[in-house]
């Protein structure tokens, strides 16, 4: 019924929420300042627009990998395009290896980056040895969040930087195309939900992963699948943006 959708939506994106406010209120809402990513940059990147061979390619995985009750995600881009979604419950490596190298025959991925916290350094081992096995053929890629981003002087660590990078420049610049994209209301919500602020030494720092989770009862699981997809483990993210956008 309506009102019991009402109700599912206020409980997974929350009232306060830009996309709640402005699919179930019917409002426009105003982009909070603290916000990663601004409502206004994600109804841009939701528009349909025709793209290239270029710009659809390479296809690529990012994988979330759920614990303490978490689901795993796993989130499909092609070039600028996201495209499908995979979930798995689970915390056994080789259940989610199953289902990663699933979407990889599925996609033609690549490359995965992978979630490597906790039980992620076990998928990523899993899938490296999938890999000698000859089971896939991509790139697997351990990313490891906690680590020193490649600009420290910019970015408290690497999540910060992933979030930045991928999420509101990408966004900004329509770098992401969100328009074919699986469980969108849902990412795009998460996307909206995480702030950040300045560090002591003035440095971009994302709001952690437990107090998201503490404010809303819920993680940003597919959101944090869908940047690692756009992810390209270099010196910065944005070279690759640059490159797609033909600025380069």
């Amino acid at each position: 019924t309506g009102t019991r959708w009402v109700e599912d939506r206020k409980a997974e994106w929350g009232e306060e929420n830009p996309l709640y406010i402005a699919k179930v209120l019917g409002e426009f809402p105003s982009d909070h300042p603290w916000s990663v990513v601004r409502m206004t940059d994600t109804y841009a990147c939701r528009l349909e627009v025709p793209r290239s061979a270029k710009e659809r390619m390479p296809a690529e995985l990012g994988v979330d990998v759920g614990g303490g009750g978490d689901e795993t995600i796993i989130r499909e881009r092609n070039g600028m395009v996201a495209g499908r979604e995979w979930r798995e419950h689970s915390d056994k490596p080789e259940k989610i290896s199953r289902l990663i190298i699933h979407a990889i025959k599925e996609s033609g991925a690549t490359s995965v980056k992978v979630d490597s916290i906790g039980i992620g350094a076990g998928v990523v081992g899993e899938l490296r040895n999938l890999k000698e096995l000859g089971l896939h053929n991509a790139r697997i890629v351990g990313v490891n969040v906690s680590e020193r981003a490649a600009n420290p002087e910019k970015y408290f660590n690497l999540r910060s930087q992933l979030w930045w990078e991928c999420g509101r420049l990408a966004a900004e610049d329509r770098a992401m195309d969100m328009s074919q994209m699986d469980n969108a209301d849902a990412t795009v919500a998460q996307l909206l939900e995480t702030r950040y602020e300045h560090d002591i030494k003035g440095r971009v720092k994302i709001e952690p992963k437990d107090d998201i989770r503490k404010r809303l009862g819920r993680s940003p699981d597919n959101a944090d699948a869908l940047l690692l997809a756009y992810y390209t483990p270099r010196s910065s993210s944005t070279e690759w943006f640059e490159a797609i956008l033909g600025r380069s």
